[in-house]
């Protein structure tokens, strides 16, 4: 048995519609944006509080719920929410999509939390949409793809969901080591990287 992989760099748009999800499509860290430091919100104890920034498309009316500080600000696509020191998660709903929770401490390696005084970027879609790729320095979408149903995908040590012989997340830069598994055949393992220089990273898996 042969295993052929391909690995494409381009950025692009696919356009093949999904559930009606609230998507994350891109995590960042801006070292240069101090909105933080000069428009402070502290929380009750006097702790300076951290920022998301949250560029939408197609989710005007986005509701966020966490470890917010004061009311959130809106600037044409953009919310601005202050959030407590160490926050993990936040919370996104949307009349007609399915609820999101934005994990932190799973987008970036060594992350326990957002860091008061810093700015943070992060970009959504809403579904059914052109599934945008993740053009922000942090992340990018690991996309993985077969010609032949796959049983189970591990991707270092964890079981990633597959659907339609298909399974994607958005995942922070480094080394990801998988196992693709299928009826018949031996488990096949590689080695991909996730780097600054590739948009989508796509991995097509053919069993042959």
């Amino acid at each position: 048995m042969r295993l052929t992989l391909f690995f494409m760099g381009v950025m692009y748009c696919t356009y093949t519609l999904h559930a009606q999800n609230i998507n994350v499509t891109s995590f960042c860290v801006n070292k240069t944006d101090s909105m933080a430091v000069v428009k402070p919100r502290y929380d009750i104890n006097g702790s300076v509080g951290a920022i998301v920034k949250i560029s939408q498309q197609n989710l005007p009316h986005l509701i966020l719920k966490g470890n917010v500080i004061g009311n959130t600000i809106n600037e044409d696509t953009v919310i601005i929410v202050y959030v407590l020191n160490n926050t993990k998660r936040l919370q996104l709903f949307h009349e007609g999509y399915i609820p999101k929770t934005i994990e932190f401490t799973e987008l970036l390696d060594g992350c326990d939390g957002l860091k008061g005084g810093m700015v943070y970027h992060v970009q959504v879609c809403g579904t059914p949409q052109a599934d945008i790729v993740a053009t922000e320095i942090g992340a990018r979408v690991l996309f993985f793809a077969s010609n032949t149903k796959i049983t189970k995908l591990k991707v270092n040590g964890k079981e990633w969901k597959i659907v339609n012989n298909t399974s994607s997340k958005l995942v922070p830069y480094g080394q990801y080591e998988y196992e693709a598994y299928t009826d018949g055949f031996s488990p096949q393992k590689g080695l991909v990287s996730v780097t600054p220089s590739f948009g989508r990273m796509t991995v097509n898996i053919e069993f042959k």
